[in-house]
């Protein structure tokens, strides 16, 4: 195996590298240069879930004030320029479905409300069907299903959806015209007009978006197509923040409880404190040991230089880190912009001018004389740690380990934390699996899908139509709101609160060995750390003696058995426990396995 950057892109024996390698008809896009899936994912996910396309409007277009939270590895200028087009064509399609739905109420009332009563509160087994929608991801072909006993499938959910609404409408019409039929028109008339209007148009128009999108899909966002149009940005969008392309701020200004918001799912934490002694040094005697004999910003700096230097090519592969990414990076609450004695609001809003800020998001980025005055603060609102970060498997999963180190007086504290980015939802990868040349059979699922769709886009059009109407409004009234909280409320929280790769993301492994590169990478960096504040404190005439107890219970946190066979729960170490737990979560982040025996100590 190679580098970590480089294992999703190893090609198996006899596939090519640079093409699309057909399997029972369908071909799954190989592509070694898909250096920027997450980003291509999260592109489709806009064009493929309306709640998604909107959010990511919302996040970047609409908010004025909070500030933007980092997403690792992913453009969020292109995701952006997608769902601005996505969000357009839902506003095109809920608004010719809100135009019929009304022109059917004001020609039959009762048939209308009967039909939309009878749509929200139909079962969903009965209302969606079990056709699997085009918008999955392909199933393995196995050779037990063949294409035309799918193709039969499709239809028959196709006709059995169809005739499900068209008898419910037949037997709606038998009924409504007989009461409040104030034009007067016959069952026959009813029933074509009632099909038309509250069928055939939120049919049609949720086709149209949904076959438009998997146009896009097909030619866009495939891995070829996408890297060859990466060099051209979207038209339709503005500058955005450094941390919303690629998340490469060094200033993070978060909200609540989660600094390391974007970063996703933790994985593991450790840290410790150790009273920094003169090597030789006797409790108990006379003499008081010697003041610490170097300065904090020398250790970050010597940290920040040997975890780099893992990525560098005279490093044995054995020990180098690809694609390793090693930053200082500074948090602050959002509620502390304007009430810290460390920086001014200049610092967040730069060429700001009077008591209040302007209506910009908070800087995300600072200077290095900034970050050099972070470095070691102990106490307060701001904080610094550096970020050791690797974006393998195309940027789909990102690893970041946080490591903060302060000394106060005599004693060291070193704290780490790791998390993870886990790849995008597998709905959104589906231009992944598309088959090179539009079958049949697709254009028969999109129209089935558009048929099963339809029912949510006739319940909701009038609603959407309304909010987005009214948005204009809603949007100056909430910038208002948020002005006059600003004027009054000096914590007002600038933070970030929403990352949109974080709301892509699976929070589960989708493959065995991304679940060991996490596992692999994440013991590399936090061994280098520690050998790293060895080196340092050794070279400084240090004692190492709790380092070294410390380094022992951090690395060698579990239990090597080697023959014979073990039964029940083991705990081993002064004051273990051993638990019992039950699996179900064998691909998440955060561990947990099959059924199985934990000891903790």
């Amino acid at each position: 195996m190679s580098g970590f950057q480089d294992v999703p892109h190893q090609a198996g024996p006899g596939w090519p590298t640079d093409q699309a390698v057909p399997v029972g008809g369908w071909a799954y896009q190989h592509d070694p240069d898909d250096r920027a899936s997450a980003t291509r994912y999260m592109c489709a996910g806009a064009r493929l879930d309306e709640y998604f396309a909107r959010e990511v409007v919302r996040e970047l277009r609409h908010e004025r004030f909070r500030a933007c939270a980092p997403s690792y590895g992913v453009d969020l200028d292109r995701v952006l320029g997608h769902a601005e087009e996505e969000v357009q064509h839902l506003r095109r399609r809920d608004f010719c479905v809100a135009g019929a739905f009304l022109a059917a109420l004001v020609l039959f009332p009762l048939i209308t409300v009967l039909y939309w009563l009878a749509m929200a509160f139909m079962p969903r087994s009965i209302a969606l069907g079990t056709v699997p929608s085009a918008f999955q991801q392909r199933p393995a072909v196995d050779g037990t299903t063949t294409t035309a006993q799918r193709r039969d499938s499709v239809i028959v959910g196709l006709v059995k959806q169809l005739g499900i609404q068209v008898v419910l409408m037949f037997v709606l019409c038998l009924f409504g015209t007989r009461f409040l039929n104030w034009l007067g028109f016959g069952l026959w008339t009813a029933f074509v007009l009632a099909l038309l209007l509250l069928l055939a148009v939120p049919w049609f128009f949720s086709w149209e978006q949904l076959n438009g999108a998997m146009q896009v899909l097909r030619e866009q966002l495939t891995p070829t197509a996408f890297a060859a149009s990466a060099g051209r940005r979207p038209t339709a969008t503005a500058a955005l923040p450094r941390s919303a392309v690629g998340g490469d701020a060094n200033l993070i200004v978060y909200s609540g409880y989660r600094p390391f918001v974007g970063a996703g799912d933790e994985v593991t934490s450790w840290s410790f404190a150790m009273r920094l002694l003169p090597k030789g040094y006797q409790p108990g005697g006379s003499d008081e040991p010697a003041r610490v004999n170097f300065q904090l910003p020398a250790l970050v700096r010597r940290l920040a230089a040997d975890l780099d230097q893992l990525r560098a090519e005279s490093v044995s592969p054995a020990d180098r880190i690809p694609g390793l990414q090693v930053t200082e990076k500074v948090f602050i609450n959002g509620s502390e912009l304007r009430n810290n004695s460390l920086f001014g609001m200049d610092t967040f809003w730069p060429g700001h001018i009077g008591p209040l800020p302007a209506g910009t998001r908070p800087a995300d980025a600072l200077s290095d004389d900034g970050v050099s005055r972070v470095r070691g603060l102990v106490d307060g609102p701001v904080r610094h740690c550096l970020c050791a970060q690797v974006r393998s498997w195309g940027s789909d999963l990102v690893l970041s380990v946080f490591a903060q180190v302060t000394v106060s007086g005599s004693t060291l504290y070193v704290q780490a934390n790791t998390l993870v980015l886990t790849p995008v939802k597998d709905a959104y990868r589906v231009a992944d699996s598309f088959s090179q040349v539009r079958t049949d059979e697709e254009t028969t699922q999109a129209w089935v899908d558009a048929l099963v769709h339809s029912r949510g886009v006739m319940l909701t059009a009038v609603f959407s139509s309304i909010g987005q109407l009214f948005a204009p409004i809603r949007l100056r009234r909430r910038e208002r709101d948020q002005r006059r909280a600003i004027a009054n409320d000096k914590r007002y929280d600038f933070g970030a609160r929403l990352s949109l790769r974080e709301v892509a993301s699976s929070h589960a492994y989708r493959n065995f060995f991304q679940r060991m590169d996490v596992t692999r990478v994440g013991k590399q960096i936090e061994l280098q750390i520690l050998h790293t504040l060895a080196n340092f404190l050794a070279e400084h005439d240090m004692d190492l003696g709790d380092l070294q107890q410390h380094r022992e219970v951090i690395l060698n946190n579990g239990v090597l058995m080697t023959g014979g066979v073990m039964t029940g729960s083991i705990a081993a170490g002064t004051g273990a426990t051993a638990t019992t737990t039950t699996g179900g979560n064998a691909g998440k982040p955060a561990g947990g396995g099959a059924t199985g025996k934990s000891a903790e100590r």
